[in-house]
């Protein structure tokens, strides 16, 4: 009777044991021996803010074997682009994918260097979509970090990806980078029309930017962890979630793909100063369909692209509360 007990007590705290082991993520740099500020910012906010056990790999030793049984990769921008995609695209645990080049090899935008925003330093965000997980409760514009060390060269995902945040440009130009973060949901088909395995996501937090994070730049990062972990399905809403005015809304074109127009129709609740653009994806506005006062209510504008080559477009509309956009295909 006693070893029965003792037995039975053995395999009481054996569980408990197995049950408190924290879970693992992956986390593949350039060099595990010389990672950078922001790599050493990412590992301590894994193993203390989220209690999580972090395999430290470097990127020419992994392989997509090393996925296996982890909660999630992550992949810092110091790896070769080339070389993590080809061993990363198919794995069947959620990508987080910082490094901007890989992000074509994985699948998640297009091949070329035609379709990719780039401009030197960042460190404002502009929430383009304030009701989902990923965007931490936050909207509007945002400072994501306390230096300019946030490097830009995304591309621009596919129409079943989301677009989460775009960085806001420099006063002396115009220029858009319309991916700084956004993610594609489990089996969502890619740029490249393959499926993704599960959750991808990619945020340009490269170089040193995770090395000095204000309090707002942490609460976005912060929410891809989670989102990685599926902790949006526990509760449906991001913490601290708040929501957008109520009455802004920006519908989908119609038709839409079209050819060679299309119609746009917005909703304000209050007398508001407008500004509805549509830019190509080179991030160069095309047509400025509206840009003044405008009354409350509903709204239709038409845009004609008898001009413009067929492709992707967006139509953002910005306004003195918050900036929301859409993705429009004309297709010849």
């Amino acid at each position: 009777m006693k070893i029965r007990t003792l037995l039975l007590c053995s395999l009481f705290l054996f569980s408990v044991i197995v049950a408190q082991e924290p879970v693992t993520v992956l986390l593949v740099v350039g060099d595990e021996g010389a990672m950078n500020e922001a790599e050493v910012a990412i590992m301590e906010r894994l193993e203390t803010v989220f209690n999580l056990s972090v395999d430290l790999v470097n990127h020419e030793t992994v392989d997509s074997t090393w996925a296996d049984g982890m909660a999630f990769v992550y992949v810092s921008s110091t790896v070769s682009s080339g070389t993590i995609a080809a061993k990363m695209k198919n794995v069947a645990v959620p990508v987080i994918m910082i490094e901007p080049y890989a992000q074509d090899d994985m699948g998640m935008t297009a091949d070329s260097d035609t379709f990719r925003f780039y401009q030197a330093y960042f460190r404002d965000m502009l929430i383009l979509d304030a009701t989902h997980y990923l965007a931490a409760g936050l909207s509007g514009e945002v400072t994501v970090t306390d230096i300019y060390e946030i490097q830009s060269g995304q591309g621009l995902p596919a129409e079943n990806g989301t677009v989460i945040a775009e960085f806001v440009p420099w006063e002396d130009g115009e220029f858009l980078c319309l991916g700084a973060i956004y993610c594609y949901e489990k089996d969502a088909i890619l740029a490249d029309t393959t499926v993704a395995a599960e959750r991808r996501y990619f945020a340009a937090w490269n170089d040193l930017g995770t090395a000095y994070m204000t309090e707002d730049g942490w609460k976005l990062w912060d929410a891809s962890i989670n989102w990685c972990l599926y902790k949006d399905k526990e509760n449906g809403v991001a913490a601290a979630a708040s929501p957008l005015p109520d009455g802004y809304q920006l519908a989908q074109n119609y038709p839409n793909p079209f050819n060679p127009a299309t119609t746009i129709c917005l909703t304000i609740p209050t007398f508001s100063h407008v500004q509805l653009t549509v830019y190509d994806l080179h991030g160069r506005a095309v047509a400025e369909l509206v840009n003044g006062e405008l009354p409350a209510g509903d709204h239709t504008f038409t845009f004609d692209a008898q001009d413009l080559p067929s492709g992707l477009y967006v139509c953002r509309l910005t306004t003195g509360e918050l900036a929301l956009s859409r993705k429009m295909t004309l297709l010849r």
